[in-house]
């Protein structure tokens, strides 16, 4: 599939794993989206670490990487377009989420967010090779070659512990529940 004309947007870590993931199914920001809802977007991992980002984690957060083989913040992607995200809507926090319809309350209970615009999110696909890039403030558009990179998911080595190879892991883990079922149902 190509996506010719999507624009990226820069996340720090470890929210940008847990968007690629699906844990995370909000994100925040001081602004209003600027695309249209079911648009898709790339999702780029902030190339700077933030210490403090980590700070905010809550157990469950915890639980969920290390569930999924990320130890700590060094076993994540920083400087990469990690997957494609699909951009549900826009609305400003003062909205509860029940009155739009999404049954979240808030994404891990916090409130900090306030008086900002949320965007419901969903991951689309998880790139099984992340694309090195550089990021920017807002949307940005990615040159050309990232562009065909990211569409073509180049050759990039896994590291055990990383988002890549836990992705593949919970990838392998769900073909073969899949096939026991086909299996059991044969």
């Amino acid at each position: 599939m190509q996506f010719q004309h999507l624009y990226a947007l820069t996340v720090r870590q470890p929210w940008a794993t847990l968007i690629a993931l699906g844990y995370k199914r909000y994100e925040y920001r001081s602004w209003q989206c600027p695309l249209k809802p079911q648009t898709r977007f790339y999702l780029h991992s902030s190339a700077a670490k933030h210490d403090e980002e980590f700070a905010k984690l809550t157990r469950d957060e915890i639980r969920f990487l290390r569930a999924r083989g990320i130890v700590d913040r060094h076993a994540m992607d920083y400087g990469f377009i990690i997957g494609l995200v699909e951009y549900l809507g826009d609305y400003l926090s003062f909205q509860s989420h029940a009155d739009v319809g999404i049954d979240l309350v808030d994404d891990a209970g916090r409130r900090r967010h306030w008086g900002q615009h949320w965007w419901p999110i969903r991951s689309v696909e998880v790139f099984s090779t992340p694309v090195r890039a550089c990021g920017a403030t807002r949307f940005w558009a990615p040159i050309e070659g990232i562009k065909q990179a990211a569409n073509v998911n180049y050759e990039r080595r896994d590291v055990p512990g990383t988002t890549t190879a836990a992705v593949k892991e919970l990838r392998r883990e769900l073909e073969a529940a899949e096939e026991r079922i086909r299996r059991a149902t044969t």
